[in-house]
């Protein structure tokens, strides 16, 4: 009987309002069980069955400007930080799920893309020198001469895309 009346009492709040699934939550586990709702009025916490509204002032300035449908779209990319003050009062941000911003990772994998270029690329060169034999100097001077400054550009690009995959790899999750 105790669970019909609450859930007879809960029902209006549930069709009023749209509730962010558990898995676009970013919560610490000692805030507990909980559910999110987005209302007419902004946003709300369930939680032991009392209703706490997030002050206005609480949540995020782009999260309390989306319409529900953008909410939705945003929530399919990222999720929704909630934080629990001292006082029962919640904070609402937007919580970052693409990874990304190792900067350790991002500098080694730049060096390490570089270097394996230019290491293969001056490497070939000389291989190629030395099978010319008595003309080696001439020969590595030519190709030095001719390839040097596009195989940097192309050690560039490659160290770029070896920064940006260090940074995925190592960034927040």
């Amino acid at each position: 009987m105790k669970h019909l009346l609450l859930s007879l009492l809960l029902f209006p709040l549930a069709a009023m309002g749209m509730q962010i699934e558990q898995h676009q939550i970013s919560a610490p586990s000692a805030l507990g069980v909980f559910k999110l709702l987005r209302t007419e009025d902004g946003f709300s916490v369930l939680k032991n069955n009392v209703e706490h509204e997030v002050k206005s002032h609480d949540i995020d300035p782009v999260l309390k400007k989306l319409t529900r449908d953008q909410l939705v779209t945003v929530l399919a990319g990222t999720r929704i930080r909630v934080t629990q003050f001292d006082n029962e009062d919640y904070k609402l941000a937007l919580a970052g799920g693409l990874k990304g911003g190792g900067v350790g990772g991002a500098t080694f994998g730049f060096y390490a893309g570089k270097f394996t270029v230019l290491f293969l690329g001056h490497g070939a060169m000389q291989v190629a020198a030395l099978a010319t034999g008595p003309a080696y100097f001439p020969t590595l001077a030519a190709l030095e001469g001719c390839f040097a400054l596009q195989l940097h550009a192309a050690s560039n690009i490659v160290g770029l895309a070896g920064g940006i995959a260090g940074a995925v790899a190592t960034g927040p999750v």
